[in-house]
């Protein structure tokens, strides 16, 4: 134990000693080093075999990939239990009148109890609206338990990993140019989050995808029992959308796997495709609630769209400061998004809802603009860097080692010029 302590304390020295130059920050200082700099280190000496790299990748999927899993499935199912429960007497047992409906879904993102706020309506028994927040209430705090105890947030804390297979783990993850984690909090990083045009795009991008969030979620149960179908019926319908949105999340995570750089042409289309929803919902007659229904299935694939501006975040910003304070912003813009389109379904528009479903036009469009001008920007800023590289004469490998080396001292994208974005 001592002598690993010394061997991490002797590659923060010379660390220190080798640092790349910022503009931005101090080479000298430790606090530059990523949390798992000791286990980069020692995988300078030790070429990464693709077979046992692999191994390490399957070992940790299976130990990560289904905790994530049940985690997204109870954060989607959790905001959706307004939705389920509304056809079950909610707005009745809850005495919601008027658009007090709306702001219940609006609530919600201002972090305020769902829960209590119904339990308080209650007088005798248990409604069957009740046992979808309980249900789904239990899971999610067994879940948090689940991943307190077994999600590791690196791969030095990640206890079901050996010595050599976290460096492996370690030397993986640094092939992204951004580091894997650093503690420290950089003042600098605050002004560059603040002045990066990328952060204010992603933000707008994030309210014009969740405004019309709330058809798909909190909405949906009550414009398809406009219909004229059975309580049930809304259920079953809803099983079309649910199928379209995981089909496309499948399709659109095996393409932007298998090739590389398509990430933002996937979210034009997964979005041109929600326009054309949202358009057959503007345009059709309320007699044609069919075309209409299939309209609102179409609007299930800005799942897909949500999941990929994520990745923004994860892949094209670098800086451990920078990068939290860049999805803090995004998820103020998620938050925002989804207050604003609860009110837009207004109760005197029931049940043909006109209004709203131009705000979710409005809503993809301004997405759409968002995620092409996000577009261009990383793609022109890629294009200019190759021309710098090409320039000074430095050959990709050692572009790529040094870029790597950057990454592991926090240092932004802004800063790390052998970065390049995922397009």
């Amino acid at each position: 134990m001592a002598a690993n302590q010394a061997s991490i304390e002797t590659d923060k020295i010379t660390a220190v000693q080798h640092s790349p130059a910022s503009g931005a920050s101090t080479p000298s200082r430790s606090s530059d080093l990523d949390d798992d700099y000791h286990l980069y280190k020692r995988g300078d000496d030790q070429e990464l075999g693709l077979a046992e790299s692999k191994r390490v990748l399957r070992k940790l999927d299976r130990r990560i990939v289904p905790i994530l899993f049940f985690i997204y499935l109870l954060q989607y199912l959790d905001k959706n239990g307004i939705n389920y429960a509304s056809v079950y007497g909610l707005q009745k047992g809850t005495h919601l009148h008027g658009d007090n409906y709306n702001w219940l879904g609006s609530i919600f993102y201002f972090a305020q109890s769902l829960i209590g706020y119904a339990v308080g309506h209650i007088t005798t028994g248990l409604p069957r609206w009740m046992y979808v927040f309980l249900i789904f209430g239990s899971l999610s705090i067994t879940m948090g338990i689940i991943a307190l105890i077994f999600l590791p947030d690196q791969p030095s804390t990640a206890k079901f990993l050996n010595d050599a297979e976290k460096v492996i783990a370690a030397k993986r993850v640094s092939a992204n140019r951004q580091g894997i984690k650093n503690r420290h909090f950089k003042s600098y990083q605050v002004w560059q989050t603040i002045k990066d045009p990328k952060t204010w795009i992603l933000f707008v991008m994030a309210v014009g995808a969740q405004i019309p969030n709330a058809a798909i979620t909190q909405f949906t149960s009550l414009v398809i029992k406009s219909f004229n179908v059975s309580t049930l019926g809304t259920q079953y319908l809803q099983i079309p959308g649910g199928a379209i949105q995981f089909l496309a999340l499948i399709g659109g995570g095996f393409i932007c796997s298998k090739w590389p750089n398509l990430r933002c042409p996937t979210m034009i289309v997964a979005n041109t495709i929600c326009i054309i929803g949202a358009g057959l919902l503007v345009g059709l007659p309320n007699s044609n609630k069919w075309g209409r229904l299939v309209g609102l299935w179409l609007c299930f694939f800005q799942g897909l769209g949500f999941s990929m501006s994520l990745t923004m975040v994860s892949s094209n910003i670098a800086g451990y400061t920078k990068k939290q304070l860049t999805a803090a912003v995004l998820f103020t813009g998620y938050c925002v998004g989804n207050i604003i389109g609860p009110q837009t379904f207004k109760s005197s528009d029931a049940p043909a809802y006109h209004s709203a479903y131009v705000a979710m036009l409005i809503g993809y469009i301004i997405k759409l603009v968002s995620i092409i001008v996000l577009y261009v920007f990383m793609y022109l800023s890629n294009k200019k860097r190759d021309r710098e590289a090409a320039a000074s004469g430095i050959g990709l490998t050692d572009e790529e080692k040094e870029a790597i080396e950057r990454g592991m001292h926090d240092m932004t994208e802004l800063d790390n010029k052998g970065f390049r974005y995922s397009l």
